[in-house]
């Protein structure tokens, strides 16, 4: 509470589309607008380097990457389910910073299938998501600045 980290939906005050992480440490569970919402928000204020605002140390770099493509299919098999005549949306996000101790790397993926009227039909690649650490080529461990006035 003292960090005013999120950890459940009635913390955020939000639906909930991470599976862990705070801040710009959130692993999303599902890519949705939430989603994406929060990894652009964090790209803004970065971009002003207003780090205190969005409740994170100063980082080196991020970039945000989202693709999204919808497109009609005369049939479309997802897992053991066959759909005929409807729209499929492959949504891609992809989030990554270096904060001088650690580069991460998160990546998420979702499938969605929609019948011609937008009711939904199925969702595939909620909690799948990739992460990769690394460690900053910034820094390093162990690496010791001293500012003098």
């Amino acid at each position: 509470m003292e960090n005013a980290y999120e950890t459940g939906s009635d913390t955020a005050h939000v639906p909930l589309w991470w599976c862990n992480g705070p801040a710009e440490r959130r692993v999303p569970y599902a890519v949705t607008a939430g989603a994406l919402d929060h990894y652009f928000k964090l790209t803004q204020l970065y971009r002003e380097r207003m780090f205190r605002g969005a409740r994170t140390r100063p980082i080196f770099w991020s970039e945000l990457a989202y693709r999204a493509t919808i497109a009609s299919r005369e049939r479309f098999t997802l897992g053991s389910g066959e759909y005929p005549n409807v729209y499929v949306a492959h949504l891609t996000l992809a989030w990554l910073y270096d904060d001088g101790t650690f580069t991460q790397h998160t990546q998420g993926h979702r499938v969605v299938v929609l019948a011609p009227s937008g009711e939904v039909l199925a969702v595939d690649g909620d909690g799948s998501a990739v992460e990769r650490v690394s460690i900053s080529t910034h820094r390093g461990i162990g690496r010791h600045e001293q500012i003098l006035k």
